[in-house]
């Protein structure tokens, strides 16, 4: 399976996101079984990006998620309501998240045993240095 992910990260807003979205909708990319789309948008865009997506060839992911499913963690989101609304994949132990977060190797395993909710291991692309 080859994976084509795009990750946003924090440079496009939410119009600009539903810009970039719409134009990727409209152009007739070949498609082929071992090949899978995605866009990583930024949090605040997500809903949006994907109604906009709706029955398009992309999926949809979460550019980090929690490491619990539920608590009070201020500004978390994780993997289990990403799941439900709409998330297919999740980055997790992304170097940047390692670096400048300092997420360390136990973190990113307890992100990545957050697979019960649906995101399976295949789903949950990781980059543990």
């Amino acid at each position: 399976m080859i994976y084509l992910f795009g990750n946003w990260k924090m440079y496009l807003d939410l119009e600009e996101s539903v810009t970039l979205v719409t134009e990727l909708c409209n152009v007739k990319l070949p498609t082929h079984e071992y090949v899978t789309l995605g866009i990583f948008p930024n949090p605040l865009a997500f809903v949006s990006v994907r109604s906009v997506f709706k029955g398009s060839t992309f999926f949809l992911g979460a550019q980090n998620v929690g490491w619990t499913s539920k608590g009070a963690y201020t500004g978390s989101i994780s993997a289990e309501l990403y799941k439900n609304a709409g998330a297919t994949y999740a980055l997790v132990g992304h170097s940047e998240r390692r670096s400048l977060y300092k997420e360390t190797s136990i973190q990113v395993a307890h992100k990545v045993n957050l697979r019960t909710h649906n995101l399976s291991p295949n789903e949950i692309k990781k980059n543990i240095d």
